[in-house]
């Protein structure tokens, strides 16, 4: 609880509080290595949750509890999936400068509809219907961020911060040690796979204690989320470009290539 110290007793502690967790900042701020500080990807992603569309109205044949969606206008994009067999969830995404999408965050629910409706009102269905259907108290929005890729020196450093300081075995996973985009449903996963790999570890570490086992999982699950984190990077501004809505049978990863070669080309040459 906020104000309140707990005070427990334990061999190791797991950082597994989300992308703003005290754990990360304390042992990773004091150790003179940088912690990768919050990066903004440009967009603002909005959450909300509604009924699955009556029979027979318009669109519930697309939204029909069974099916995923997904529509863009080149810049605003929208995708829609069965949250469960009665509801259906949808997240609405597009680009905003950073002041005003924390400001409409701020403003709450009721501004956040109303500006979905403003941009995707007039879509085809089952947008208008989807959003219109939506109560406001099932709204959430916030910007969108992700922080560089940590290296394995980051957290042997961190042996040595004031967090550590009788206490060694300290680590992080999921949003904690990797937070990445949203756009390639990669973070619960992400998550889920290191506590798989650190549980795997911590289990075959005998007199050595838990230190080398938590460097070794530290050591994988670098190499494998940080490439999840840069490829929901580039997704991120995949998606909400007229790349999104070109014509083509191609990958998205061969879009996410081309993407990035005109990004590259557009920089002065002392910047590639």
């Amino acid at each position: 609880r906020e104000g309140c110290t707990i005070c427990h007793t334990s061999d190791v502690l797991i950082g597994c509080d989300g992308i703003n967790g005290s754990v990360r900042k304390q042992l990773l701020d004091d150790t003179g290595h940088a912690s990768s500080p919050l990066q903004y990807l440009g967009v603002l992603v909005m959450l909300g949750i509604t009924g699955n569309l009556p029979e027979g109205s318009p669109g519930a044949d697309i939204a029909d509890g069974k099916s995923a969606l997904q529509m863009s206008d080149g810049k605003t994009r929208l995708f829609a999936m069965p949250f469960d067999n009665c509801q259906t969830m949808w997240q609405l995404s597009f680009p905003m400068d950073l002041d005003v999408a924390q400001k409409l965050s701020q403003e709450g629910p009721a501004a956040l509809l109303a500006e979905a409706l403003r941009r995707c009102g007039a879509w085809a269905p089952p947008v208008p219907q989807l959003l219109h259907s939506t109560d406001s108290s099932l709204v959430s929005g916030y910007p969108a961020y992700d922080r560089d890729v940590l290296g394995p020196a980051a957290f042997s450093a961190a042996a040595g911060s004031k967090l550590a300081t009788g206490l060694p075995a300290v680590t992080l996973l999921g949003d904690a040690a990797h937070p990445m985009s949203p756009f390639k449903g990669q973070g619960a996963n992400q998550a889920l796979m290191d506590a798989v790999v650190l549980a795997k570890e911590l289990c075959l570490c005998g007199a050595e204690g838990p230190v080398p086992a938590l460097r070794r999982y530290e050591a994988e699950m670098l190499q494998r989320s940080g490439k999840k984190v840069l490829a929901s990077r580039d997704v991120s501004s995949l998606l909400h470009s007229e790349l999104a809505i070109g014509e083509g049978d191609k990958t998205r990863s061969s879009f996410v290539g081309k993407a990035n070669l005109e990004r590259t080309e557009s920089l002065p040459l002392n910047a590639v």
